[in-house]
């Protein structure tokens, strides 16, 4: 039976009742919180759950473009690292020519056996070729740089994976306003629900000679209230589904999971502060620095001599008085001193004493950050528990003032204030369930913990 239906029938028992305040009071009974009650659970019954929120976090990290941006620039530093290898391997060296000159030059001289022999010291169609070797023997920037893009790679490892976390942290944020609204827009419904059960009641009781049509505007005005509240509900719950399909991919299509934090306390700070030095934070910082360390040392390496090897073989149709082919072999030691390298140095030295700076910074940030999560935590626990006494004593008052008011003894502005507290207080505990959901995710974010999702587990014990 539908609202319609349900206003006609009470009407009428209204109208043909002996005691219309005991006709009203029944009635107020039957349809409070029926039109709500039964199309919620239709809903919820026909749509699919949505998504857990470990989904899209998996989709997330393969989806971002953060993601996507840090894994790129993890593949630059590789890349980046193996041309430093590269460069102090062994390098073969190759060269050919050709030259059409005017004359020919030779020499011509006798053998000492009564003839003579020609050497072609520049042939008119000279032929040139030559191949060899060159290898490394000693560089100490070289290998210094070396060292660096090693520490590069790490940083970019590091990076990666904390770019995960801070998607991850986005991802969970949206995935709660979307569960969070979604309870919103349900209290909003329930809230429209009573405001329409009040406003028949309302109707009937001016029929009857009982009300006033200032009874009715007020109940007309919370009725478009709560709607307003239902419209705003409905955005936050698109805004949130679009920023999930942003980061993941995905739709999030379907019924939240209830936001039912089991309201245990977290395990004492220090055990959530003792690993802070693998944050990848702090590895990232750490790998920064000595990547810096090894740019400041491969300038000092620079005033050392580069110490190279070489092997060659040459070719030439003129050869004057030598063989066609020859080889050859040698040491070679260069230097390159100047004022400029002295300069490089101190600016090296500088950037890192820098980055030593912000490593330092960087351990007590992610302490901080891990710190302030935890106390976070222990807020949002009183915080929810208080909303949730709240809730439960607002829905109870709202629900004895409408019934007070069908029998005569409430005015209809007091039953209006109970059902803006109780839906007030409703939403109180949606937002202060999901604030502790968060602040639960992102203390074990800040300590490098796997997460909890609301789906799967309420009582947000670490894993």
């Amino acid at each position: 039976m539908g609202s319609v239906e349900l206003l006609r029938m009470c009407s009428l028992i209204i109208k043909r009742a002996d005691s219309r305040v005991t006709a009203m009071a029944t009635c107020a009974i039957v349809l409070m919180g029926v039109p709500f009650t039964v199309e919620a659970q239709a809903s919820q019954s026909e749509s699919p759950p949505l998504p857990p929120l470990s989904r899209f976090v998996a989709a997330a990290r393969v989806h971002a473009v953060d993601n996507r941006e840090a894994s790129a620039l993890m593949q630059q530093r590789e890349a980046q690292h193996a041309q430093a290898i590269y460069t102090l391997l062994p390098a073969i060296t190759a060269s050919a020519g050709y030259t059409h000159n005017q004359l020919e030059i030779a020499a011509t001289f006798p053998d000492g056996m009564g003839g003579t022999s020609q050497a072609v010291i520049t042939a008119q169609d000279q032929l040139e070729a030559s191949v060899g070797v060159e290898a490394t023997l000693f560089d100490y920037a070289a290998l210094r740089a070396l060292g660096g893009a090693s520490a590069n790679v790490d940083a970019a490892d590091a990076e990666v994976v904390a770019t995960e976390e801070r998607t991850t942290r986005s991802v969970i944020e949206a995935y709660l306003q979307r569960v969070g609204a979604e309870a919103l827009y349900a209290a909003a419904e329930q809230a429209i629900g009573a405001s329409e059960s009040n406003r028949a009641v309302v109707a009937a009781r001016l029929d009857a000679g009982l009300a006033s049509q200032l009874d009715l505007d007020r109940a007309n005005a919370a009725l478009a209230r709560n709607q307003q509240s239902l419209a705003e509900a409905e955005l936050a719950v698109v805004r949130a589904s679009r920023v999930l399909r942003t980061l993941s991919g995905l739709d999030a299509v379907g019924v939240a999971p209830p936001l039912d934090d089991a309201l245990a306390v977290e395990a004492p700070l220090s055990g959530w502060v003792r690993d802070v030095g693998a944050l990848p934070s702090v590895r990232a910082a750490k790998a920064q620095l000595r990547s810096a360390e090894a740019s400041a040392a491969a300038e000092w390496g620079g005033l050392l001599p580069r110490v190279t090897a070489s092997v060659r073989e040459r070719y030439s149709n003129a050869p004057g008085f030598g063989p066609n082919t020859l080889w050859s072999a040698g040491v070679a030691a260069t230097w390159r001193l100047g004022l400029g390298s002295v300069g490089a140095i101190r600016a090296s030295n500088a950037n890192a004493e820098v980055v030593r700076v912000r490593a330092e910074r960087a351990v007590e940030v992610a302490r901080d950050a891990i710190e302030d999560a935890w106390h976070e935590v222990r807020s949002r626990i009183a915080r929810a528990r208080a909303t949730r006494s709240e809730y439960a004593f607002a829905q109870h008052a709202a629900e004895v003032a409408r019934a007070r008011y069908a029998s005569g003894n409430a005015t209809q502005l007091e039953v209006l204030q109970a059902d803006r507290d109780a839906f007030d207080a409703a939403v109180s505990r949606v937002r202060a369930d999901a604030d502790l959901v968060y602040s639960r995710a992102a203390l074990r974010l800040a300590a490098g913990r796997t997460i909890a999702s609301p789906d799967e587990r309420a009582d947000g014990a670490p894993r």
